[in-house]
């Protein structure tokens, strides 16, 4: 490619690594927003049957269990909140940034989502065993099965765009069959 015709493909290719990142901002947001969901509403109901989610924050912080509860959950959401805007922000400042590259870094966000959700589980889980002298262990609703499954899917993703790089660069590095391996060809 020449340089004129680089400069052409440039806005194209940031505009789509942007529109991944805005993509996949509002997919991490919103994974952010169900773990918030899971761990703040969801698990302690399923932990604490029968009681309303006031009774339940009320006898946590009656024990003194609540801010311990709920300090880790709050850093690892704020974490890949942070995360999350610092890749988009990266993508729209750094003019090289590729879609590939942006989908990639989303792809693995997502995928590093189901094990933050067990980290950030644990110790509001722990808290209503303290409290309630119930097993402690995630309660498995189905957001919590949802979520680890689109890891799982994201993982898969990027396993598979992986894949295809590797393919595409041992391709493109290695002589085809009947080419010669350097230098000029015979005429």
């Amino acid at each position: 490619m020449t340089g004129v015709q680089d400069d052409q493909d440039a806005p194209a290719g940031q505009r789509a690594a942007r529109l991944v990142a805005v993509g996949g901002t509002l997919g991490v947001l919103a994974y952010l927003v169900l773990c918030g969901l899971e761990i703040f509403v969801l698990a302690p109901r399923a932990g604490a049957p029968g009681r309303t989610l006031a009774q339940i924050y009320a006898d946590l912080g009656a024990s003194g269990e609540l801010p311990h509860a709920m300090a880790l959950p709050a850093v690892v959401l704020l974490g890949g909140l942070a995360v999350c805007l610092a890749v988009i922000a990266v993508t729209f400042v750094y003019r090289r940034m590729t879609w590939l590259a942006s989908a990639l870094t989303y792809l693995a966000l997502l995928t590093m989502g189901a094990p933050m959700l067990v980290i950030a589980g644990f110790a509001p889980g722990m808290a209503l065993s303290d409290v309630y002298g119930n097993s402690g262990a995630d309660f498995h609703t189905v957001l919590s099965a949802g979520l680890v499954g689109l890891s799982g899917a994201a993982l898969l993703s990027l396993l598979v765009l992986c894949g295809i790089l590797a393919v595409d660069a041992l391709r493109s590095s290695s002589p085809g069959v009947g080419r010669p391996q350097g230098g000029t060809t015979a005429r």
